[in-house]
């Protein structure tokens, strides 16, 4: 699945890099109409010392 967002404010967008994991929050400002309002580097599972899961686990 895939969505087109706008950005409430592009200097959000000024520090991404192509590639880069990232974690944001989005609004529905009308209808349909969703925006982009928060945007930060996600953490990995190196980042935090965590092990990652199995990608099948569970299944």
């Amino acid at each position: 699945m895939s969505m087109a967002f706008k950005v409430a404010n592009p200097s959000l967008l000024k520090d991404l890099k192509p590639g880069a994991a990232i974690a944001f929050e989005f609004v529905e400002r009308g209808a349909g109409e969703w925006v982009i309002t928060s945007v930060k580097p996600a953490l990995r599972p190196a980042d935090t010392g965590a092990t990652p899961a199995h990608p099948h686990a569970g299944h």
